[in-house]
């Protein structure tokens, strides 16, 4: 690809348009290279895709009238990864909580496609389901299920190489919209619902409000919330595509969208790099208000989580490092527990650029994620399990 067409078809992102990840260093042809470079040398290098995109050898999409299509719904017959809760907390049945939720997860899959094969799936295919569910599912869409019966599909993912190209997230979003028709058919037709997604879902989670609900007025009023979570959804999008969906700025506002990107206070440049340079929609989720001011002051942070692990049936002796986080097949980790735990001295600050600055926290909070923070230093890229439950 030459510079001529890289500045062409990324024209946009200088303006927060279309590219919510694009780092800040101009001009963009420049930073298309250092990124696809940084990126190789992140995420296993070894799996990446081997041939240029061709959309007629897609792996089939999944069926989401099988429950084996999906991580999470309410017709489980057992508990899932998004039914855990801290040791101590009272469990929900699915039957009594009040609302019924849509999450989509981030990336887990560093495959050697450009998507994830669900039908037929390979080792790297497997590790991706494992990684999606102990460390996305317990830590994250568990944190809905004080009130919500979660509903969180497979699909298609895009390997993380692949986030660039149209086509390729195009087969993810397309998983992403029917199974969402898939929900909205099997709710009560009147049923107000939640939607909920970080980095990889929630670009496609931006495009269903975006294609689907907020051109349909009565399906935008039944949303509660959209929490759009590590991805950096432009707030100019809410002038250019959106017209009856609004930032959510109270803790009492409903049909509304809100989001979040954490950092800490101590970032390497790298980090620095991936931060994009526009205004992205960034509410604080201790407030739920767009208060700049710093909320905490230090004080210890009650609500945190952390998980308790197996791998091969016995208590994981240590959490997945940087080679099995990208690990190209199973290792049979799983998690099997959640714990509360009290962060110290904990603040944070909204800065309508940055994010939701807060202090460097110790390793031994950030679970599963702990692996990827020697690289990315202080991008601590969302962190639901620092967030209030729902």
């Amino acid at each position: 690809m030459n510079r001529e067409a890289i500045q062409e078809d990324h024209s946009k992102a200088d303006e927060g348009e279309d590219f919510p990840h694009a780092p800040s260093l101009p001009p963009y042809y420049i930073r298309y290279y250092i990124l696809q470079a940084v990126r190789r040398f992140l995420f296993a290098a070894p799996n990446l895709p081997s041939k240029e995109f061709n959309p007629n050898t897609s792996p089939p999409p999944p069926d989401y009238n099988l429950l084996t299509s999906w991580f999470s719904h309410p017709l489980h017959a057992t508990t899932t990864e998004s039914d855990f809760v801290p040791s101590g907390t009272p469990q929900i049945p699915r039957a009594k909580r009040q609302v019924d939720c849509f999450f989509l997860h981030p990336t887990s899959f560093w495959g050697t496609s450009w998507n994830q094969n669900l039908a037929q799936p390979r080792p790297q295919d497997k590790a991706a389901i494992e990684l999606s569910k102990y460390w996305t599912h317990s830590t994250q869409a568990s944190a809905f299920n004080g009130s919500c019966r979660v509903w969180s599909p497979m699909y298609r993912q895009a390997t993380v190489l692949g986030l660039d190209n149209e086509m390729v997230r195009a087969v993810a979003y397309e998983d992403c919209r029917q199974a969402f028709l898939h929900f909205l058919n099997h709710i009560e037709p009147d049923a107000p619902f939640i939607l909920a997604s970080h980095s990889q879902g929630g670009y496609h989670m931006g495009m269903l409000l975006e294609e689907m609900i907020d051109k349909e007025p009565r399906l935008a009023k039944r949303l509660v919330c959209a929490y759009l979570v590590g991805s950096r959804y432009p707030l100019s999008r809410f002038r250019t595509k959106l017209t009856v969906l609004r930032p959510g700025v109270a803790p009492d506002q409903i049909n509304c969208i809100v989001g979040w990107d954490t950092v800490s206070e101590y970032t390497n440049p790298l980090t620095r790099f991936m931060i994009p340079k526009h205004q992205t929609l960034q509410i604080n989720p201790i407030t739920w208000t767009t208060t700049t001011a710093s909320i905490g002051k230090g004080k210890g942070w009650k609500g945190a989580i952390n998980t308790t692990m197996h791998r091969n049936g016995a208590p994981a002796t240590t959490l997945p490092d940087w080679n099995a986080f990208f690990t190209s097949k199973p290792l049979n980790y799983e998690t099997t527990g959640l714990v509360n735990i009290d962060i110290p001295k904990f603040c944070a600050k909204l800065d309508p650029i940055v994010g939701i600055v807060v202090p460097r926290i110790d390793r031994k909070y950030l679970g599963p994620c702990a692996s990827i923070n020697w690289a990315l230093q202080g991008w601590y890229h969302c962190k639901w399990n620092l967030c209030t439950r729902v």
